[in-house]
């Protein structure tokens, strides 16, 4: 009973999704509960695993600041995220690329040089008409490489 109870109280309190309330053991009861009730309502599928896992462990623990930072972020994105992909037709769980991309730092360069939240190559972004000059680089345009990414998207 007493499981079920701490599974209950940490489902409602969303502060407590591994916080202290919740015994190391019982955590991945919780998470594979948690991933199930999002599995009911997502046209992708999502797993639980020893992987999935160490992410969740390491966003919640050693690096939860960053993640305090991309949940800010995302309430000024996402909106953008969800229009876009809503008109397009694709499943709004895509917007989360960015996170993995990104970390929805619109500043993100990576080795390879690809730019912004969503990470456009160079020629990636001309194919689907993004403007990239001396002058500007619409890839950093978050409402543009939006819509071209979506495009993209469903190219893909």
């Amino acid at each position: 009973m007493n499981k079920l109870v701490l599974i209950l109280v940490s489902l409602w309190l969303p502060c407590v999704s591994t916080g202290s309330y919740v015994r190391a053991d019982d955590r991945d009861m919780l998470y594979e509960y948690r991933i199930a009730q999002l599995n009911k309502m997502s046209p992708i599928a999502l797993d639980y695993n020893a992987e999935v896992r160490r992410y969740i462990d390491l966003y919640t623990g050693p690096r939860k600041e960053e993640m305090a930072k991309i949940i800010g972020l995302s309430k000024l994105y996402f909106p953008i995220f969800d229009e876009a992909l809503d008109r397009q037709g694709l499943p709004l769980e895509l917007k989360y690329l960015t996170i993995v991309e990104s970390g929805l730092n619109p500043l993100a360069v990576s080795k390879s040089g690809a730019v912004c939240l969503w990470q456009f190559l160079l020629n990636t972004s001309r194919l689907f008409d993004l403007e990239v000059t001396s002058y500007i680089d619409e890839r950093r345009d978050p409402y543009k490489s939006t819509e071209a990414a979506c495009r993209y998207l469903k190219y893909l």
